[in-house]
Order: structure tokens, then sequence, then C-alpha cells
């Protein structure tokens, strides 16, 4: 098979990889995953075809499998946008339950007509409604605590993985290589800028997430992590405390909007918790209650993640260091061994005696430390 061929189809897979489609629900990312692999399938097949060709000692195997590494990262990416977007069926189950209920309750039949007549209900019924509609305003709160929390901490996970990646590339055997020449001193510039950029950006981003994560909320409480009083999912185990985002009345209690309460437990009926109010231990829809305690764990998530900035800082900036002397020590050798010093390149020599300079000026501060 022509080389040709196979770089014009390389290309369009890539096209297509690149061109990755990420929508919000859930048929438009389901969609997209087929279509990723599928070209996945094309992807492997095109590099059988390569490796029994003469392109098999070409840059094409190399560029095949990047690009089926970047498709499995994109149906990974759409598998997990997924998880999210499923959460449609569960409002759409839930519009159909309450159309289900209304057009039921509707038909004639449903009450007797001596019930009709001895009990006038549109009131009630009108109440019952509104109490339903206020649930559904709750669970607008619930929702977007749920999305903060989720955001917050992939945004953590995605700034640690940030710096993994980074820390890895600076390493020596992953490093660029690169002949010691006054031109290349440029390349080597550019690259440290880089890291530099990269490391100003994921220390504002980590301050971002530090003042950000005292306004989460610990949702992953809801999830039956309150027994006797206590949490049982955290660090250390301490009182729960929740507010009424409504205010209820119930058989033996009536709490208002606002009014805080103790969590006792949810651990064996998370929809409706156990909770210590000033008339007794009662049980609440927990769609009524929000936990107004700070997220203490993301709190300290956020500051590992400022810690391990300034780690990962300190070891960029020790292995740029020695890789420097290790290029300069080189290249001044190089210089010596040819006796008269000749270049081409007056700006890139200035610079290249300018950091010998401030390299110098930093290795005799270090020695007198």
């Amino acid at each position: 098979m022509a080389t040709e061929s196979l770089q014009a189809r390389l290309t369009e897979f890539e096209r297509q990889a690149r061109g990755v489609c990420i929508g919000v629900n859930h048929l438009a990312l389901d969609s997209e995953r087929v279509r990723q692999a599928e070209l996945l399938q094309k992807i492997i097949q095109l590099e059988k075809d390569i490796q029994q060709s003469s392109a098999q000692k070409s840059h094409l195997p190399d560029a095949a499998a990047e690009i089926r590494d970047d498709v499995k990262n994109n149906t990974s990416a759409l598998r997990y946008l997924e998880t999210i977007s499923q959460l449609e069926n569960s409002f759409t189950v839930l519009t159909e339950n309450v159309t289900e209920t209304s057009v039921q309750l509707s038909a004639p039949k449903e009450l007797k007509d001596e019930v009709h007549v001895k009990k006038e209900l549109t009131s009630n019924v009108k109440s019952c409604w509104t109490y339903v509609s206020q649930l559904a305003r709750l669970s607008q709160v619930h929702i977007r605590n749920a999305a903060d929390y989720h955001q917050f901490h992939h945004a953590v996970n995605e700034a640690e993985a940030s710096l993994k990646a980074r820390v890895r590339m600076t390493e020596p055997r992953n490093s660029r290589a690169l002949p010691a020449t006054l031109k290349n001193c440029t390349i080597l510039a550019n690259e440290l800028r880089e890291h530099l950029n990269h490391m100003i950006h994921l220390w504002g981003r980590s301050g971002n997430l530090l003042e950000e994560s005292r306004r989460i909320v610990p949702v992953h409480l809801r999830l039956g992590g309150v027994i006797d009083g206590l949490s049982t999912n955290t660090e250390s185990a301490s009182p729960v405390m929740a507010r009424m985002l409504t205010s209820l009345t119930g058989p033996n209690y009536e709490l208002k909007e606002g009014e805080e309460v103790r969590v006792i437990s949810n651990k064996d009926d998370q929809h409706f918790w156990t909770v210590q109010t000033n008339n007794g231990i009662v049980k609440i829809p927990s769609v009524c209650l929000w936990i107004s305690d700070p997220d203490l764990e993301a709190v300290k998530r956020s500051v590992i993640l400022r810690e391990k900035c300034i780690e990962s800082w300190d070891l960029l900036v020790e292995r740029s260091r020695e890789r420097l002397r290790s290029y300069y020590s080189c290249l001044l050798n190089q210089m010596a061994e040819n006796g008269d010093i000749q270049y081409q390149h007056k700006i890139a020599m200035d610079n290249f005696l300018e950091d010998l300079r401030v390299f110098y000026y930093l290795m005799i501060q270090e020695q007198l430390n």
C-alpha cells in the first residue's frame, strides 16, 4: 500500500480525532462516543496496514499510535460526561410521574361524589401542589450544590494531573536533547519560559480553588454520612448541622425556614433524615434540609494543592538549574577547545553572556549561603 494513501488516511483520522464534538445532552454525547469508538477501530486497522507496508520504518507508526491514544482519551472523556448527562433520565421520569399523577387525579371517578360534596378540597389540593412546587425549587439548591462540589473536585484533579505531567516532562530522561550551540540557547530559554508560564497559571488556579473551597457544601454527607449525630466519612467525626430550606409542619413539629437543626442520622433512610429539633427528635424530608457546615475536606484539598505547587516548582527549578549547568558547561568547553570564539548571532551571544553572568552570581550566592 502506498505511503501517500496511508498518510492521507492518517491525516483524515487525525482531523476527526481533534474535531471531537462534546455536547451536553445524553444523546449527543452517546452518539459522539459511538463515532469515536468506530474511529478507533479504523485507526487500529490503519496501524496494521502500516506494519504491513514499506512505511513501517517511517514516522507513521508513532503518529498513528498518538492519534489512537487521543481517540481513547476522547472516549473516556465522553463516558465521563455521559454520567452527568444521564441524570436527564431522572428529570424525565419525575416529569412523567408528576404528569401522570395530575391526569389520574383529574378523572371524575377518582374521588367519590360523596367526598366531593362533604369535603371541599380545592384549597387543600392547591396547597399540596404548592408544596410540590416548593420541592422542585429546593431541588435546584441541591443540584447547584452538587454541581459546585463536582466542578471544584474536578478542577483540583485536573490541576494535580497537570502538575504531575509537568514534573514528568522535566525529568532528565524526558528532556529534549539539544546540541550545545548558541542558537539552541533560544530554544532552551523558550522551553524554560513555557515551564514558568505553566506554573504561574497553576499557582493562580490553585489560589482561585482555595478561595472557592470555602463555599463548597459537603454534599457527600447527604449520602448516609451521618450516624449517631456525627459525620462518618470525614477525617474526624463531628456534629453535622442543617438548615430548613422551607417552613414545614409535621404531626409533632413546626419548623420555620432558616431554622437550624442537628442531623442525628441519615444512614438508614437517605430520603427522610432523623434530626434534633427544639421539640425533640423527628424525621424530615431530606430535600428540605441544607447542610450548612463548610466542607473542610474541600478546603484541605485546595491547601494541599498549593503545597504541591510549591514542591513541584522547587523541583522544576532544581532540574532546570542542573540542565543549564550541564548545557553551559558543554558549550563553554566547546568554545575553549576552539580557541577563538566566532558567532553569527550577536543578540544570542549577548543573551548567552548575560545568562552566564546571572548564573555565576546565583552560584556564588548558593555557596555563600
